[in-house]
């Protein structure tokens, strides 16, 4: 049975290689898994990080921009944390 403390040492681990935080990789763990260490310790297991952004990511904050700008309230991007996606491991 896999405990929350060795889930949490793992994704600790696993995350600083990019860093990011345990709290930063549970945040884009699917909800529906949330409450299972275990579970959690899986998907990450067979999940790379990607800093790659998906395309409808990209539009969306595209999107975001011009209404920021529009309404003079545009925030710098260095402001911003850098985004990751879990992404399956080929």
């Amino acid at each position: 049975m896999t405990t929350w403390t060795e889930t949490t040492n793992y994704l600790i681990d696993r995350g600083n290689h990019y860093g990011l935080s345990a709290q930063d990789l549970l945040n884009q763990t699917p909800d529906l898994i949330q409450n299972n260490p275990a579970a959690i310790l899986t998907f990450w297991q067979d999940k790379d990080i990607s800093h790659v952004l998906p395309k409808g990511y990209l539009q969306a904050r595209a999107i975001e921009h011009c209404l920021e700008a529009a309404t003079h309230r545009f925030k710098h991007v260095t402001n911003e944390p850098v985004p990751f996606f879990p992404e399956g491991i080929d």
